[in-house]
């Protein structure tokens, strides 16, 4: 959870602080698991062209707030923008025994070795029978992509 910074709302958070620069659309408030919450989206540029950036701050207190961003091409925003919504209203709070159970990773981006290959480097995720594909998906890999020598890759590190 990132300051407030004297913002009431999750609202007046969104388009005050967090994004007071760029020109949001559809701003609204609503409630996640009880709390305050905003959500607006936004256009940007990426490496491959132009995105499209789905904000949302939900207020953890009087002082705190969490800010995701969503991110897709411009020209795949309608197949992304309800999974987006659903990922957003999901989030829940943990109980301070559960967080305390948690083990933070890190994500290093690497070189790839002669002899890596994608099934071994994505063996440190977390996500049993869906790690390969989860790897492909952190490092833009298509399907049936192979990787190369040298080819800088990001990976888990517990």
């Amino acid at each position: 959870a990132g300051p407030a910074k004297g913002a009431q709302s999750a609202f007046d958070y969104l388009r005050h602080v967090w994004a007071a620069k760029s020109q949001l659309h559809d701003l609204e408030s609503l409630t996640i698991d009880g709390l305050d919450a905003a959500t607006a989206w936004t256009t940007g540029r990426g490496k491959k062209g132009p995105v499209r950036i789905r904000a949302l701050a939900i207020r953890a207190g009087q002082k705190q707030l969490y800010r995701f961003m969503f991110i897709s091409p411009q020209d795949q925003t309608g197949r992304w923008a309800q999974l987006f919504r659903r990922s957003g209203l999901s989030f829940r709070r943990i109980s301070k025994r559960a967080a305390a159970k948690l083990r933070a990773n890190r994500l290093l981006v690497v070189p790839a070795r002669a002899d890596d290959n994608i099934a071994g480097l994505a063996r440190t995720l977390p996500y049993g029978r869906y790690n390969e594909a989860w790897f492909r998906v952190l490092n833009d890999l298509a399907p049936n992509q192979t990787i190369r020598k040298n080819q800088r890759l990001k990976v888990v590190a517990g």
